[in-house]
C-alpha cells in the first residue's frame, strides 16, 4: 500500500511541476515583409496648389496575415519625391525634397503635375501617387475618346467610339473626392460611355458602383467585384502605345485619341 501511495504522490508532484513550469507561448508577432500606409487613402493623393496633407504614416505589413505594426526604428526611414517642383515635404515650415528619421510626414503641393512620394526602409519601399490640379491647366472637355467594356457575360458589354467627354455632363462625379475635378479622367470616360451607349444621361450615376471617392470601381451594371475577380482598366493611345496604370482610373488624365478598355478579370 505504501508503494502505491508513493507512486501516486510522485505522479501528482510530476503533474504539479509540469503545470507550474509550463507557460503558454506568446502570440506570434507580425513578420513584417513589406510596407504600407496606415491610412489607405494616402496611396493616392489629390489636391490643388498650396494644399497640405498631414499625418502620412508608413507601417510594416505582414503579407501573410495582413497584420500591421509601427516601425520600431524610424531613424532608418527615408522619404523622397520624384518631382520636387510638384510636391515637397515639410520639415517644420521648411520645404524639403527628402526627409529622414521619421515614419510620419507632412507634404505640400506646389504646382500642377503628377509625382510619387516614396518611403525607403530596410531594402523595402512603397509609393503614393500625388496629383495636383490647377485652374490654369484644366481640361473640362476632351474629344476623340473611345471606351470598351468587356463584361464577363454580355449584359454589361458596351462600346463607344470617338466621343467627347464633358465634365459638366458628369457633375455627380464632382462629389467623388478621389476623382479629378478639373480634368477628364478614365472614370469620366467610363461614365460618358455608359450614358451614350444606353442613351440615358443618368445611366452611369445609377449603374456605376464606386467606392473610395471614385478611386475603386466596384461594379458596372450588374457585374460586381467578387473578391477574386473585378474590374481593371488600361489605356491605348492614338499611337498604339499602351498604359497599364498602377493608380485608379479616377486619377488617370485622358489625352485626345485615348481608348479606355475595362475588363472583368482575376484580381492581383
Amino acid at each position: 500500500m505504501l508503494k502505491i501511495k508513493q507512486k501516486f504522490l510522485g505522479l501528482a508532484m510530476t503533474l504539479t511541476l509540469g503545470l507550474t513550469f509550463f507557460v503558454a507561448p506568446a502570440p506570434a508577432e507580425a513578420a513584417m515583409d513589406t510596407l504600407t500606409f496606415a491610412d489607405s487613402e494616402h496611396f493616392n493623393i489629390l489636391g490643388e496648389i498650396d494644399d497640405e496633407v498631414t499625418n502620412i504614416q508608413v507601417v510594416g505589413l505582414d503579407g501573410t496575415t495582413g497584420m500591421t505594426e509601427e516601425i520600431a526604428d524610424p531613424e532608418n526611414i527615408q522619404w523622397t519625391t520624384s518631382d520636387s517642383s510638384v510636391v515637397k515635404f515639410l520639415d517644420g515650415t521648411t520645404e524639403v525634397a527628402t526627409i529622414d528619421d521619421t515614419d510620419t510626414v507632412k507634404i505640400k503641393l506646389l504646382d500642377e503635375g503628377r509625382a510619387y512620394i516614396t518611403v525607403h526602409y530596410d531594402a523595402m519601399e512603397i509609393s503614393a501617387y500625388v496629383v495636383v490640379e490647377s485652374d490654369s491647366a484644366a481640361t473640362p472637355s476632351i474629344s476623340g475618346i473611345s471606351v470598351q467594356v468587356d463584361a464577363p457575360g454580355t449584359a454589361n458589354d458596351l462600346s463607344v467610339t470617338n466621343q467627347t467627354v464633358y465634365l459638366t455632363d458628369l457633375a455627380w462625379l464632382a462629389d467623388q473626392y478621389n476623382t479629378l475635378q478639373k480634368n477628364c479622367s478614365a472614370l469620366h470616360a467610363l461614365a460618358m460611355a455608359g450614358n451614350t451607349h444606353y442613351s440615358d444621361p443618368d445611366w452611369a450615376e445609377n449603374n456605376l458602383t464606386l467606392f473610395n471617392g471614385g478611386g475603386y470601381v466596384y461594379g458596372i451594371g450588374s457585374d460586381f467585384d467578387s473578391g477574386v475577380e473585378g474590374w481593371q482598366y488600361y489605356v491605348v493611345h492614338s499611337n498604339s502605345s499602351m498604359d497599364v496604370p498602377d493608380y485608379p482610373a479616377s486619377r488617370y488624365e485622358l489625352q485626345s485619341g485615348d481608348t479606355v478598355v475595362w475588363e472583368y478579370k482575376w484580381l492581383h
